[in-house]
């Protein structure tokens, strides 16, 4: 087991837990949209309309696939940022595009584990009141109407098969208790390595 995806709203402290969790197991990390892709993000998610948006998440994705098909060839252990949950609940609940994407679904690489992050709506903003730069994105996730939508939309994406096993975790506790759940959750599988 050797490809890892971290799920959940903005604000549940995924960039944290998966540096920490990518570093106990010596794993590389990746994600959605990517390095390649990150200085156009902010520009996509401002200024352009939600058709856009979920094309370019879901081509992100679709990018994200195929890297963790060739590393799991070369026997590699990655932990990625946001995978097709976001993608799907964002869209539902923000974007709402109107764009079926269940071709791609079936083409996705399947990921290992899945780990599914979750908080409370006010600890969420806590964390997010507390970041430097929101996007209008991160502050309508903020509205407990949309908070609700979004919620539903990761259960209903998290059910598909794409996702494969799927580990939920209150991200209301520390790090360190985050990473070790996951990691007792892990050691029954080979050939994942654990850091020292």
């Amino acid at each position: 087991m050797g490809q890892l995806v971290v799920e959940g709203l903005d604000g549940v402290g995924k960039s944290t837990f998966v540096a920490a969790l990518a570093s106990a197991l010596g794993a590389q990390v990746d994600g959605t949209p990517g390095a390649a892709l990150a200085a156009v993000r902010a520009c996509i998610d401002e200024d352009c309309p939600p058709l856009v948006r979920q094309l370019f998440y879901a081509t992100s994705v679709a990018g994200a696939s195929h890297r963790m098909a060739q590393a799991r060839a070369r026997g590699e252990v990655v932990v990625y940022d946001r995978y097709w949950a976001s993608t799907l609940a964002y869209d539902a609940a923000i974007r709402r595009s109107g764009l079926a994407l269940a071709e791609l679904e079936v083409r996705l690489t399947v990921p290992d584990l899945t780990v599914f992050l979750d908080a409370p709506l006010a600890v969420r903003a806590q964390r997010l009141a507390g970041r430097a730069h929101l996007t209008g994105e991160d502050h309508r996730t903020l509205d407990p109407d949309t908070d609700a939508a979004l919620r539903q939309a990761y259960a209903d994406a998290l059910a598909r098969p794409w996702a494969g096993v799927v580990l939920r975790l209150d991200a209301s506790a520390d790090t360190a208790s985050l990473v070790a759940t996951t990691l007792a959750r892990l050691r029954p599988f080979e050939p994942l390595r654990l850091a020292a």
